[in-house]
């Protein structure tokens, strides 16, 4: 007698019938790790963080000595430039040789690099415009694997640059590409899972061990080039890895490439040791018909403006922007603050990973543990304690205090920093691809990666108005992620152990997909047509 068998669904019964996380899934999660861990190192070594950072200028002249350190140059510029060129014996003492030094940026505005960090924002504005359609329109890994190789190639560039000029050139040609290879690759990572995984999959993105081994990085090799050579020759074997990843079966679902869909999940079964499930166009069609709003939908052409086609998308949305913008504040005001913290500045940049370590671990424990904490607990919480976190070092440094209290502001900005982009970043990121349907996933993870950039471009502004107000860089951080924990907590719906709605018809009725999950039945006894087949013909020969 034949086994019961019933065919799939939907795409989550597809992923547990061939092991709904399995090697391909842990070797998903391996290449994300790998690539975000180089990204990090490249980050922390930008013109406008470590990049930056103002040596010790030592003048021992018989005449004319003076010791000059960031601080006082901060303070007045100008009469430390006039000072340092009226030097003939000048010594630095510095942390690492940075492009502050190799360049003479003393004798420079601040102005003007603040003015290019405000801008550079704008550029990945326009790929970002533009590359969520493309990924939409065009499928996730190519985009993915093309944008990762120009940026790649920027990245090494920049290391052999012979002046600034060329390397806000790399800069920006890398921005362009690498804002197309992240949208893309969350949109493949989050659709290559099963629904009960996806926090597990994009806690792949995270920058702890890279902000990590950056600290470390720039501790040995002590100069900007040969940190950037390091970290990028750690990427080449991402790009090999990239390549064996399949492309989105629910992208190729919706597009009706249901060979291709079929044939990529066939690949993730046989890496998943389960080659003897393999799944037929037939199967997949029956699938993407199954649903209300598919037929409809499957053909049509979408824009942003989808994501603002009905009052429930709009207050997603509106609250997914807020939330993007502090983001971005809190970690630019990070960033191009980041010798202004107390303590030095290579293991507040290691700090800024290792007290990210423990996220992953507590926000996979709740997902599978907690019931009741969810993605709106999660966020609304996390996001509260950044809200206090920043509010503190806002007061701290309003009020003027000692270097000896001011380290108390800076660890309560480092634990700020490490759950904004730890916990909020990541359920930030699942919120938008579980709100949103997959004919406008990557359109609105594009989209609010775009807005959010406007928090790139005041954080600057903002540790440059310091010159006038100390508090200013802490004061918007603390506003906007406020701002961020009330929109959420009145706008967002829950979406913990929601199946992912593939249509706009569905995801405006979420509360009637929930993850299909009986598990009085096995994985095995979710099967295609080809399996029946292959277990009725075996069981005819046997007889």
């Amino acid at each position: 007698m034949n086994e019961k068998t019933k065919l799939p669904k939907s795409l989550d019964e597809i992923y547990k019938s061939i092991n709904s996380y399995g090697y391909y899934q842990l070797f998903f999660l391996i290449t994300i790790q790998w690539s975000s861990i180089t990204a990090a190192g490249n980050m922390a070594a930008g013109f406008f963080s470590l990049g930056g950072l103002i040596p010790t200028y030592i003048c021992s002249d018989e005449d004319y000595e003076f010791e000059l350190d960031a601080k006082q140059i901060r303070n007045d510029s100008s009469a430390a430039c006039l000072m340092i060129r009226n030097c003939s014996n000048l010594t630095t003492k510095n942390a690492w040789y940075s492009m502050y030094e190799e360049f003479g940026w003393v004798c420079e505005s601040d102005l003007l690099r603040t003015t290019i960090a405000t801008l550079m924002p704008f550029v990945s504005f326009l790929s970002l415009s533009v590359s969520g359609h493309l990924t939409d329109y065009f499928g996730r890994k190519w985009l993915m694997v093309f944008g990762f190789t120009v940026d790649l190639l920027c990245d090494f560039g920049k290391a052999f640059t012979p002046n600034f000029e060329v390397y806000i050139i790399l800069n920006v040609i890398g921005a362009l590409a690498g804002t197309v290879h992240v949208g893309a690759t969350f949109s493949l990572t989050v659709e290559s899972v099963h629904s009960k995984y996806r926090l597990i999959q994009g806690f792949g993105f995270q920058f702890s061990l890279g902000f990590m081994l950056a600290g470390l990085s720039c501790y040995l090799t002590g100069n900007w080039r040969t940190h950037l050579l390091v970290m990028n020759f750690l990427s080449i074997p991402v790009l090999l890895m990239m390549l064996k990843l399949e492309e989105s079966p629910r992208f190729l679902i919706q597009q009706k490439k249901y060979d291709q869909a079929a044939a990529a999940i066939n690949r993730i079964a046989r890496f998943n040791r389960r080659s003897h499930i393999q799944y037929t166009p037939d199967d997949l069609r029956e699938i993407q018909l199954a649903a209300p709003g598919k037929k409809q939908e499957s053909t049509k052409k979408y824009t942003f403006i989808d994501l603002f086609s009905n009052w429930r998308l709009t207050s997603y949305a509106i609250s997914q922007i807020v939330t993007g913008f502090t983001m971005n504040v809190v970690n630019g005001v990070m960033f191009f603050n980041i010798q202004d913290l107390a303590g030095n500045p290579f293991l507040n940049i290691a700090l800024m990973g290792a007290l990210r370590l423990w996220t992953p671990f507590a926000g996979v424990a709740l997902e599978n543990g907690a019931k009741n904490f969810g993605r709106k607990k999660l966020l609304v919480i996390s996001q509260g304690i950044v809200a206090f976190c920043f509010i503190a070092m806002f007061s701290i440094a309003l009020a003027d205090l000692s270097d000896s209290l001011r380290i108390f502001g800076t660890a309560a900005a480092l634990i700020g920093y490490a759950l904004e982009t730890g916990l909020v970043w990541i359920v930030y990121k699942l919120y938008t691809t579980e709100l949103f349907p997959t004919v406008i996933r990557t359109i609105a993870l594009n989209t609010f990666s775009s807005t959010s950039l406007f928090g790139s471009m005041l954080s600057p502004q903002l540790v440059y108005l310091k010159t006038y107000w100390s508090p200013a860089p802490f004061s918007g951080a603390a506003i906007s992620s406020g701002l961020s924990v009330l929109l959420a907590a009145l706008l967002l719906p829950e979406t913990q152990f929601v199946a992912l709605p593939d249509t706009i018809a569905e995801a405006t009725k979420r509360e009637e997909l929930p993850i299909e999950d009986d598990d009085k039945e096995s994985q095995d006894n979710i099967k295609p047509l080809y399996a029946k087949d292959v277990e009725q013909n075996e069981s005819l020969l046997v007889d």
